[in-house]
């Protein structure tokens, strides 16, 4: 008797799969993979960007906000890392 590896999740037969990911003991197919995925970055919250990159954009806005406020201000001199 020939013994046919099946999905562990779905039970579908290697041959009713594209792709059956051995694990130890375990198998799961294209399918179940796909199903899996979808399910976990739908649950996942946005990742956040990088501090660093929030602080840049927090200090733009500043930037742009002061230019704003006070028009005769040189903001270019703070943006570009020239000192005073």
């Amino acid at each position: 008797m020939i013994h046919s590896l099946t999905c562990t999740f779905c039970r579908k037969s290697e041959h009713d799969v594209r792709k059956l990911v051995a694990g130890p003991g375990v198998y799961i197919c294209d399918a179940c993979i796909e199903a899996a995925h979808r399910i976990v970055s739908d649950s996942l919250p946005p990742r956040r960007a990088p501090l660093w990159r929030r602080a840049v954009a927090r200090v733009g806005r500043a930037l742009t906000t002061l230019a704003t406020q006070h028009p005769r201000v040189d903001v270019t001199a703070a943006s570009s890392g020239s000192s005073l």
